[in-house]
């Protein structure tokens, strides 16, 4: 699998880094989408259940996928 980067936002033209980042997104799949769009509950404990857990995951990749992409100032 070929690794892509997130859109580094700068602080400017957000329109464009707006469409960028849900293309990002999207490309990483419907589930990362899915938590960005529409918030995510942490759970008290790392869950044990394997639903339970792909979600957890899923969620750790929307930070580092979003973070990914601000630059240290």
């Amino acid at each position: 699998m070929r690794y892509i980067r997130p859109p580094i936002f700068k602080g400017n033209n957000l329109a464009y880094r707006k469409i960028r980042t849900k293309a990002y997104l999207q490309s990483l799949g419907a589930d990362i989408l899915e938590i960005v769009e529409g918030g995510y509950q942490y759970p008290v404990v790392v869950p044990i259940d394997p639903g339970e857990n792909k979600s957890y995951e899923t969620n750790a990749k929307v930070v580092n996928a979003l973070l990914g992409s601000l630059l240290e100032s």
